[in-house]
């Protein structure tokens, strides 16, 4: 691998291993007990109470916190994480063979886990625009979701190697995918009645 693919490797790494202590030491407050917690790169605690001063209750209400966890490629670290704990799967789509994989992924996790919540718990991250007519969503997307895909996401897609996911025919180089395209043919954009059919 080159100089750049390693320190993309080790960035990953260190990126990982910074969200697992952040989430651990969230689910420590969450529990409304005292602790201190130094770690490799966050400190957090939870005080003692002052003998007369209830603190406020920072406990998630019901008790329990519903956590969600993006996945983009497939197979996917992420999604695996969130079957091993418990959180909410969130597939950001780049095509139905990624989702199936999504699902694949989180249903193994969960279960080796004894916690398969069943197909439902599953969501899809999606870019929907709804206008009054197909003609006005469309341009609306174009201008707005369009300069976020083509300067940031198109080039996310084709680093995580996931843009061909997205393509209806898979001899289209994924070159060629612009603004229009995905208007057509990724986003879900129309009007009421058209987003609904094709929902």
């Amino acid at each position: 691998p080159t100089d750049a693919a390693l320190r993309g490797i080790t960035d990953m790494k260190i990126n990982h291993e910074m969200m697992l202590e952040a989430i651990d030491m969230m689910e420590n407050v969450w529990k409304a007990e005292p602790f201190q917690q130094q770690g490799k790169y966050w400190n957090a605690g939870y005080p003692e109470a002052p003998p007369g001063h209830p603190l406020r209750d920072t406990r998630p209400f019901g008790g329990k916190m519903h956590m969600a966890m993006t996945g983009l490629s497939a197979p996917s670290p992420s999604i695996k994480f969130a079957g091993t704990r418990g959180y909410i799967p969130a597939s950001v789509y780049a095509g139905n063979d990624f989702l199936r994989s999504h699902f694949e992924t989180y249903k193994e996790a969960s279960e080796a886990n004894g916690g398969w919540p069943g197909r439902s718990v599953h969501r899809v991250v999606r870019d929907v625009v709804i206008a009054d007519t197909d003609a006005e969503a469309k341009a609306l997307a174009i201008k707005g979701l369009g300069k976020a895909w083509m300067s940031y996401l198109k080039p996310t897609y084709e680093r995580f190697g996931v843009l061909k996911g997205l393509l209806h025919d898979p001899a289209m180089d994924p070159a060629d995918v612009d603004a229009e395209y995905l208007a057509e043919h990724v986003w879900i954009t129309g009007s009421p009645e058209t987003v609904a059919e094709k929902f």
